[in-house]
């Protein structure tokens, strides 16, 4: 059974709409949401990603967050994610993909003084 997801995109300016709509799928989804308490360093989250069979990630947060993947003192990708600016990545997108090897943990920094929560999906295609 595949897992389905919709990126939307909107943009309004004066009476100018630009709207798009895409559904992707994978035969496997990662979830992950998660309260990170106020002035973590390094929290460990198991994930599991593929990122040759990677087909979408979405990673969001309500306050700013650093994410280290796979070793938190030498990671292979680190991606600083900003207070309520989703990071969105679908095949066949315009931007790249910020993970360029594949996943087996985060490890996740939060230097503000409330709780963050971090959710996170990502679709994956089995070969």
């Amino acid at each position: 059974m595949a897992f389905q997801c919709t990126i939307r995109t909107d943009v309004f300016a004066s009476s100018l709409n630009i709207s798009s709509v895409r559904n992707l799928s994978g035969d496997l989804q990662a979830a992950v949401d998660q309260v990170i308490p106020a002035s973590t360093t390094n929290q460990e989250i198991t994930l599991g990603i593929d990122v040759s069979e990677l087909t979408m990630i979405a990673i969001s947060s309500d306050v700013a967050l650093t994410i280290k993947t796979n070793d938190s003192g030498s990671p292979d990708d680190t991606l600083n994610i900003a207070a309520g600016v989703a990071y969105v990545w679908g095949t066949g997108d315009y931007n790249t993909l910020l993970l360029t090897a594949d996943v087996t943990s985060i490890f996740v920094t939060s230097a503000a003084l409330v709780d963050a929560n971090l959710k996170i999906i990502a679709l994956v295609d089995l070969p």
